[in-house]
């Protein structure tokens, strides 16, 4: 591998490539610096200060595609649903996975544990809702005909509500299996519930995704609206607070006035409160689970006294499920597609506790004070420990010089109590992503005041930081990571070298006094200033003997440019200097200092503005021919004889340069006449003109010919003819 970057060094610098003056820096210091890179056994806090991840005890799972639901009796044994193969497994600490029961349908979407000792499992899609008494004893409870049950909750005297799509909507169930439809909404899918401490019942849906509150008589508002495709999911802190997840974009345009939801049974009537709105925030699994698994996603918290506060969100990351952390007094959630685990507080202070193998973290179930975490892709089930892991790993995102660069010094800050252990490395390659042809890591970097990368010159660069500790109570802890590279210098390049139209300048406005802007001189009694030349806020003109020439530069570096402008003669080899060190993109030339003819102009860039002597390099660029001409075209032969009211006219045109565009004839008191050449086109260096005018009574006995060329020369010819 050394031998391969060093090869590849050695090929740069043959092409002239040598470094630049300034080192750049490449700087970590908070959590949105550090959550681009990948975690294994990491955490970040708020303030982006890693350190060691909690723990988690693996449960032993069966092998199935999808871990989609948990449950927990009483006594502590655990059941976990599945899809897709429509099981349901028991599962103990230290045990093999016991397949407990085998429903119809594809996939077991939730689990809850009722009274009387029995599971009630809801499945999809062709939605029914088990009641699961003993190993492989259990039957079809209710049947609502819906496709999918995404949520199922016990709220008491034997009693189950069921979050339902596609119909949507919230079945309660009584204890005998009969169902009653207690929320119908104009919503196809209600994802998730949670009861609060008054028996009222939150429940979020998806399409339009609103937050709905239905209380104890059955009435149904509309808590928060959040313009988000649906509401995730729900989770109390027990003193009135409610932290939800909104996720994707609206499936409709807009919002409509009429309610959202109408309460079905009984006769109830509906009110749809005022929604919540949300302040400034602070400083898919298996494809049933989810309606929705793209666009932005957002935590949001609604106080007891109705104000809401977004918490947390994100652009590329989608929360599947949240729960309440009484110990940590948090929320806790879980995202996909980078399977990460993140908990906030009520300030909006939000920290990732750990990043998973697995790409999504879609189920949280709190039991006492434990929290079980279900992943997928590849599917997991994992018990959420306090105490600290032993090592664990950050790796950086893969971070881009630019060009080919030489590596200076890394340093850290962070804390180290007694038996822990912190070290960065790094390695390096010129892809854009890792692979064999990338170093090796390097030796470990202990020092926190800093030291030399060890790491081959490359364009790429990526460093680990490797968390160690002999307790589980505390470890190492990162703050900050500085890294140092100075860029190979690249030359410059000049992409394009143009002329204006003859006469056409750019003029800088307002002034007290004309400026034209490229012009090498400035105002009578002003100092030329670099500001001065600032297209964007010029306007065209007509300034007759000017010829603008403008041009693009651009340097990989960033180095200021410094230009030298020169001209030559068709047919001459020496180019004559118009303009050294100058650091405009734009030159006004007056073309009365150069006699006629076609010429070149060449634009030679410079970046020794930023590079010591003898360290800079140029690129250049020249332009099409372009043509010189101040000297009018020539009428001859100009001959006028009048035949009554008509006036025979001949004459030719020539040009020594260009092409001629344009002849106009005038007998006073008739208006300018455009007339053709002998040929139908005017658009030769010699034309030949033959017309008859008319002439009205009271013509003048004057006949004036004037011809433009295309570089705005005018030649005038005048005759005077008998009356």
């Amino acid at each position: 591998m050394k031998r391969l970057a060093l090869g590849s060094a050695v090929f740069l610098l043959s092409l002239g490539l040598l470094f630049p003056v300034a080192p750049r820096k490449w700087s970590f210091v908070s959590s949105d610096d550090f959550l681009k890179g990948t975690f294994t056994g990491v955490s970040s806090s708020s303030e982006g200060l890693l350190g060691l991840a909690p723990r988690e005890d693996s449960l032993d799972g069966p092998d199935e595609e999808f871990f989609l639901s948990f449950a927990q009796g009483k006594d502590g044994t655990m059941f976990l649903g599945t899809g897709h193969a429509g099981k349901i497994y028991r599962l103990t600490r230290g045990g093999r996975p016991e397949l407990f029961f085998q429903t119809a349908e594809m996939d077991v979407t939730s689990l809850v544990w009722g009274e009387g000792g029995a599971l009630f499992a809801g499945t999809s899609p062709g939605g029914k809702i088990y009641k699961i008494t003993a190993k492989d004893k259990g039957d079809v409870f209710f049947n609502p005909d819906e496709k999918y049950i995404w949520d199922l909750l016990a709220v008491g005297e034997g009693k189950i509500l069921a979050a339902v799509g596609e119909g949507g909507g919230i079945y309660e169930i009584d204890a005998e299996g009969r169902g009653r439809k207690l929320l119908k909404t104009v919503e196809s899918h209600i994802l998730c519930l949670a009861r609060e401490a008054d028996g009222d019942v939150l429940a979020g849906s998806a399409g339009n995704g609103f937050l709905f509150r239905v209380t104890r008589s059955g009435q149904a508002s509309v808590v928060f609206d959040p313009s988000s495709a649906e509401v995730k999911a729900v989770a109390l802190d027990g003193r009135g607070g409610i932290y939800f997840a909104a996720c994707g974009a609206p499936s409709k345009p807009g919002r409509k006035d009429d309610s959202p939801a109408s309460a079905a049974g009984s006769g109830a009537d509906v009110t749809v409160s005022a929604a919540a709105q949300a302040s400034s925030p602070l400083p898919a699994a298996a494809s049933s689970a989810s309606v929705s698994s793209a666009g932005p996603s957002t935590l949001y918290r609604i106080s007891p006294d109705g104000r809401s506060v977004k918490l947390w969100s994100s652009e590329e990351e989608f929360i599947h499920d949240a729960a309440w952390d009484e110990d940590r007094r948090q929320v806790l959630f879980g995202t996909g597609n980078r399977g990460r685990l993140y908990a906030a507080d009520a300030a909006g202070k939000s920290s990732l506790l750990f990043q998973k193998k697995s790409e999504q973290i879609t189920v949280l179930f709190q039991g006492g004070k434990e929290t079980v975490v279900l992943s997928n892709n590849p599917a997991r089930a994992d018990i959420l420990l306090s105490e600290l892991r032993t090592e664990g790993e950050y790796l950086s995102p893969v971070l881009d010089a630019g060009l080919f660069s030489s590596w200076g010094r890394i340093s850290w800050q962070g804390e180290l109590p007694a038996e822990t252990a912190l070290q960065l490395q790094t390695r390096s390659g010129n892809a854009p992503e890792h692979s064999s042809a990338w170093s090796e890591w390097s030796p470990p970097c202990q020092r926190p005041e800093g030291e030399p990368i060890l790491s081959p010159k490359a364009r790429y660069l990526q460093f680990r930081a490797l968390f160690r500790t002999n307790s589980g109570r505390f470890g190492p802890a990162l703050r900050r990571v500085d890294i140092h590279y100075l860029q190979a210098n690249a030359a410059p390049v000049v992409t394009k070298v143009a002329a204006l139209d003859p006469d056409e300048v750019f003029l800088k406005l307002p002034r007290g006094e004309e400026i034209i802007l490229g012009s090498p001189l400035p105002a009578a009694g002003e100092k030329k200033k670099r500001s001065d030349d600032d297209l964007s806020t010029a306007k065209k003109a007509s300034r007759r003997g000017y010829r603008t020439l403008i041009w693009e530069a651009n340097d990989e570096n960033g180095d200021g440019l410094a230009y030298r402008l020169s001209v030559r003669r068709a047919g001459e080899s020496a180019w004559r200097t118009l303009a050294e060190n100058w650091e405009e993109t734009v030159y006004a030339l007056d073309t009365l200092t150069l006699p006629d003819g076609i010429y070149e102009f060449r634009v030679v860039a410079s970046d020794k503005i930023s590079n010591p002597l003898g360290a800079e390099l140029r690129g250049e660029k020249t332009s099409r021919p372009v043509a010189i001409d101040n000297t009018p075209p020539v009428i001859k032969n100009l001959t006028a004889v009048r035949e009554g009211p008509k006036l025979k006219v001949g004459f030719q045109v020539e040009d020594a340069l260009s092409p001629l565009v344009e002849v106009r004839v005038l007998v006073r008191p008739r208006e300018w006449q455009t007339v053709f050449p002998a040929d139908g086109i005017c658009d030769s260096r010699q034309e030949t003109f033959s017309f008859v005018l008319e002439l009205p009574d009271g013509s003048d006995d004057l006949l004036t010919v004037v011809a433009l060329d295309e570089n705005n020369n005018r030649g005038v010819h005048r005759r005077s003819f008998a009356r």
